[in-house]
C-alpha cells in the first residue's frame, strides 16, 4: 500500500506542472485544411498577463493600436468603442495571443473579440474569431498551422454599446516581422466571413 501511495504521489507531482503549462488557451487552428472548424465560436482561456515593454505608451485616440516588436513578441496597447487592428505581421507558423482588457464604466463585464485575418492578393480573408472577457483578467489563445510566408493581422472589437470604451493590452508570441508599409485597401474582405466578424478598420491613427 505504501508503495502504491508513493507511486501515485510521484505521478501527481509530474502531472500538475503539465496542467499549469497548458493553461493558456492552447487551441490549434489550421486555416486552410480546417476551414469549417475555424468558423466555430471559441473563448480564450485564462493565462499569465501580457508583459509589455516600458517604452510602449497607451494610445490617445479612438481605434488606435500602439505596438512594439521585440525578440519575436509583438506587444501592443489599444483603445476603442468599436474596433481596431494591428499592422500586418509574419509568423513562425504559430502565434499565442494574450490579451487583458476592461471597459470604462461600472456596468457588468462583457465579452470583447479578437479576430485573425489572412492577407491575400484580393484583400483580407477572415479566419476565426475568439472572444475574451473584458473584466481585467488575462486570457490567451494559440493559432497553429499558419503560413510563414503569409501576412496576418488581428482585429480587436467591442460592439455591445457605442457608449462603452474597451481598452487593453496584448502580446503575440511567434511574430517574425511587423509590416510598417501602408496597407492595401480593405474592400475585398472574404465573402464567407460571418456577419458579426470583427472587420478590419482604416489606419487613421497609425
Amino acid at each position: 500500500m505504501k508503495i502504491w501511495r508513493r507511486t501515485f504521489a510521484c505521478l501527481l507531482a509530474m502531472l500538475v506542472p503539465c496542467l499549469l503549462f497548458a493553461g493558456c488557451g492552447q487551441r490549434a487552428l489550421t486555416p486552410i485544411a480546417e476551414e469549417n472548424a475555424a468558423r466555430q465560436p471559441a473563448h480564450a482561456a485564462a493565462c499569465e498577463e501580457p508583459a509589455l515593454p516600458l517604452a510602449l505608451c497607451g494610445p490617445q485616440t479612438d481605434g488606435a493600436v500602439n505596438t512594439l516588436l521585440e525578440n519575436g513578441v509583438l506587444a501592443g496597447v489599444f483603445t476603442t468603442i468599436s474596433s481596431c487592428r494591428t499592422r500586418d505581421f509574419c509568423t513562425s507558423g504559430s502565434i499565442t495571443v494574450r490579451v487583458q482588457a476592461a471597459l470604462n464604466d461600472d456596468a457588468p463585464p462583457a465579452d470583447g473579440k479578437l479576430a485573425l485575418w489572412l492577407l491575400t492578393e484580393n484583400g483580407a480573408r477572415y479566419l476565426q474569431t475568439v472572444s475574451f472577457s473584458c473584466d481585467g483578467s488575462a486570457q490567451g489563445w494559440t493559432f497553429d498551422g499558419l503560413d510563414t510566408a503569409a501576412q496576418y493581422r488581428l482585429v480587436f472589437s467591442y460592439t455591445e454599446s457605442a457608449s462603452r470604451r474597451m481598452s487593453g493590452a496584448f502580446t503575440v508570441d511567434g511574430v517574425t516581422q511587423e509590416i510598417i508599409e501602408e496597407l492595401p485597401e480593405e474592400d475585398a474582405v472574404a465573402v464567407d466571413a460571418p456577419p458579426d466578424a470583427p472587420q478590419p478598420v482604416e489606419d487613421e491613427a497609425e
